[in-house]
């Protein structure tokens, strides 16, 4: 056995998950490292470091083309992670839809990533990277696609900077995944509830009645800045189909922001409830 080896066994290292372990949750790859998230939407860039003890360091962003960012910022995100991981947000050119009777054999995850079609079945694109959300109650289920081409564009990019990346996924997906699989972890199954969710310019709208997901639209990269006419535009048909009463739950990638305050208060007198956390998309990105 050779020094280093010996060092992580010593350290416990050796029996840590590695960093691209898709297996593992993210604070159990990280322990004891810091490493950098981007959000990368088709026009911004924000990003956020995260310290060796979990906690998340400040944020910055900066408009234009990824690329441009990239190669003006490289330094300063390599000094915010170890080893140069980083763990990165797709806000653009993906599509979510509602799809029911999804293959749900064991190991599905890890499936979607070797073989694919055997999870989506005839709805299988070549040219598409997935994801999926079964909803536990029903035959329902949420479907992510996005463009193998952008995936493989900007790990392609931040590998010749330095960079390795130990995921990448969709903040607006994630986070709708991760406030539907808590609803389910509390007994929330039944109630009925219009979602809309919000992150870095693109929308998901949700409807839920009696357990059974209604109805999905959604859209990425389609509004800018605090105007809320779009998001109202596709939500709309969801809430007027709800009925009376039904309360609608917003979420948002950080709590606090104008747009967010906008959306609040059109829709307060609906029965509007602002689930937002403190840097939402950052706590969906580095707890999970």
């Amino acid at each position: 056995m050779n020094s280093e080896a010996l060092k992580q066994v010593l350290t416990f290292q050796a029996f840590r998950p590695e960093p691209d372990d898709p297996d593992t949750v993210v604070p159990q790859r990280m322990a004891g490292k810091k490493y950098l998230c981007l959000s990368i939407s088709k026009s911004r860039v924000v990003w956020r470091g995260v310290d060796r003890k979990g906690r998340l360091l400040s944020v910055g962003q900066a408009d234009g083309e990824f690329p441009e960012i990239l190669s003006q910022y490289t330094e300063e995100w390599l000094g915010l992670c170890d080893g140069g991981w980083v763990n990165v947000s797709l806000n653009n050119r993906f599509v979510i839809t509602l799809e029911s009777n999804l293959s749900r054999k064991p190991g599905t995850e890890s499936l979607l990533r070797t073989n694919p079609r055997a999870v989506v079945g005839a709805k299988y694109d070549r040219s598409k990277r997935y994801a999926v959300y079964h909803n536990p109650e029903t035959s329902a289920s949420l479907l992510l696609s996005c463009e193998d081409s952008l995936v493989r564009s900007i790990e392609d990019a931040l590998g010749g900077a330095g960079f390795r990346v130990m995921r990448v996924s969709c903040g607006l997906f994630a986070m709708v995944e991760d406030y539907l699989r808590r609803q389910h972890q509390v007994g929330g199954v039944r109630r009925d509830f219009v979602l809309i969710a919000c992150c870095e310019g693109s929308a998901c709208v949700l409807s839920q009645k009696k357990g059974q997901w209604g109805e999905l639209r959604a859209r990425g990269g389609f509004f800018s800045g605090a105007d809320i006419e779009p998001v109202m535009g596709i939500s709309a048909p969801l809430i007027n189909g709800s009925g009376l009463g039904v309360p609608i739950v917003l979420l948002h990638e950080h709590a606090g922001g104008p747009f967010a305050s906008a959306l609040y208060s059109r829709l307060e007198s609906h029965g509007a409830v602002d689930v937002t956390q403190p840097d939402h998309l950052w706590m969906v990105l580095t707890q999970n």
